[in-house]
């Protein structure tokens, strides 16, 4: 099969135009768009980076420990190893 570089930049040109319609529509949907000051061409606001972070964070950490001392005078404890 012979891949053609041409074909590949078609087709990821296509799959990055159609992103770009989707976010101009989105962006007029939302109302975000936004006239450029300098050369005044409308522009869409877009989320270029998301990062999250939980600011209610909750930490509990419980440590255990025992010790229990059992005098087996009936033998009982005996019984059950066979």
């Amino acid at each position: 099969m012979i891949i053609y570089p041409w074909l590949i930049v078609l087709i990821l040109y296509l799959k990055l135009r159609k992103m770009i319609e989707r976010a101009w529509n989105w962006a007029k949907q939302s109302n975000n768009i936004r006239s450029n000051e300098v050369h005044g061409e409308e522009e869409v606001r877009l989320v270029l980076s998301d990062t999250f972070e939980d600011t209610h964070k909750k930490l509990e950490e419980v440590d255990r420990s025992g010790s229990i001392l059992v005098e087996d005078r009936g033998c009982l404890l005996g019984f059950f190893r066979k």
